[in-house]
């Protein structure tokens, strides 16, 4: 698997979890 799937995969779950963070509070 290429370097830029997972770092764009960490990229997008990161941005992801942020979202929901931010959603909760």
């Amino acid at each position: 698997m290429p370097d830029s799937w997972f770092s764009d995969r960490a990229v997008s779950l990161i941005s992801f979890r942020a979202l929901t963070l931010r959603l909760c509070k």
